[in-house]
C-alpha cells in the first residue's frame, strides 16, 4: 500500500486537459452537475479564487477539493472556502485528505490568501489538520446549521512553527501563564484560572519568532517600517528586539 506522499497533487489549472474528468468526477461525487464544476474549473484558469485540486494515483483521480468565494451558506463575510473534499473511499485513511489541505492552504497562502473556511459537518477530523472551529452558520436550503472552521496559515522556522493558538491550548497556556514571574514582565498579571486563559489567548513571541514574524511583514506583507516596545522591568525583551535588528 502507498503512502500520501506517493500520490500527486496538482492544481487543475496547471493540467487544463483534466477539466472535463475532474468535472465528471466531482459531480459524480457530490451529485451536483458536471456542468457547474466545468464552469467554475475553467474559471479557475484566470483567477486566484476559484481554484481548483485534484491528488492522482498514476493518472486516476482519487482525491479532489477546491476553493470557492462562498459554499452557499449564509455568512458571506467569512470567504473564500474550501468545498468539495472528497477521498475516494479505498484511499481513505492513507493521510491523502491531510496533503490536500495543506497543499490547497500553502499555495492560497503564497497567492496572498492565509485565512481559509471550511463549513462541515464533520467534527473531530479537521481540527487533526490545523483547522479550527470558528462558529456555526446556515447552508442554503438547510433546517439546521453546520459547523465553520478557520485556517490560518502558520509561519515556520527550521526548529519553529508558528501558529495562532487554539482554545484547546488553553490548558498549557494557563500551566505558563500563571506563574508569577512571566506575567507581570510582560505587563499583565498571572492567569488565575484555564478559563481566563480560553479568553486571552494570544501569540507569544520569541527571538527565532520574532525574525520569521519580521520576514513575514517585509516580504510577504510589503511593510516598510514595524516598531516595537517593552516595559523598562523587562530588558530580556530588550534585548530579543536589538537582536532581531530593532532600532532605539
Amino acid at each position: 500500500m502507498k503512502d500520501s506522499s506517493q500520490y500527486q497533487i496538482i492544481r487543475i489549472a496547471d493540467r487544463p486537459e483534466l477539466k472535463e474528468r475532474a468535472a465528471q468526477w466531482f459531480s459524480e461525487k457530490w451529485s451536483i452537475p458536471k456542468e457547474a464544476y466545468l464552469e467554475s474549473i475553467e474559471e479557475s484558469f484566470n483567477s486566484i479564487v476559484p481554484s481548483w485540486y485534484v491528488c492522482l494515483d498514476g493518472e486516476e483521480i482519487i482525491a479532489g477539493m477546491g476553493v470557492i468565494e462562498n459554499d452557499f451558506h449564509d455568512r458571506k463575510d467569512l470567504a473564500p472556502n474550501v468545498c468539495a473534499v472528497f477521498t475516494d473511499e479505498r484511499y481513505r485513511c492513507r493521510g491523502i485528505a491531510g496533503r490536500l489541505l495543506d497543499f490547497v492552504c500553502r499555495d492560497m497562502a503564497a497567492k496572498g490568501i492565509e485565512t481559509l473556511y471550511l463549513l462541515t459537518d464533520h467534527t473531530d477530523f479537521y481540527e487533526r489538520y490545523g483547522w479550527e472551529f470558528y462558529c456555526l452558520a446556515m447552508g442554503d436550503g438547510e433546517d439546521k446549521p453546520s459547523r465553520m472552521y478557520i485556517h490560518r496559515q502558520n509561519l515556520e522556522t527550521k526548529r519553529l512553527i508558528l501558529r495562532p493558538w487554539l482554545e484547546s491550548d488553553a490548558g498549557m497556556l494557563f500551566k505558563y501563564a500563571s506563574d508569577p514571574d512571566v506575567g507581570p514582565r510582560a505587563g499583565w498579571p498571572p492567569h488565575k484560572s484555564v478559563e481566563e486563559s480560553l479568553e486571552i489567548i494570544r501569540t507569544v513571541f520569541s527571538g527565532e519568532g520574532m525574525w520569521a514574524v519580521i520576514d513575514y511583514c517585509f516580504n510577504v506583507k510589503g511593510f516598510s517600517v514595524l516598531w516595537s516596545d517593552y516595559f523598562p522591568d523587562n530588558p530580556a525583551s530588550g534585548r530579543v528586539m536589538e537582536i532581531s535588528s530593532f532600532n532605539s
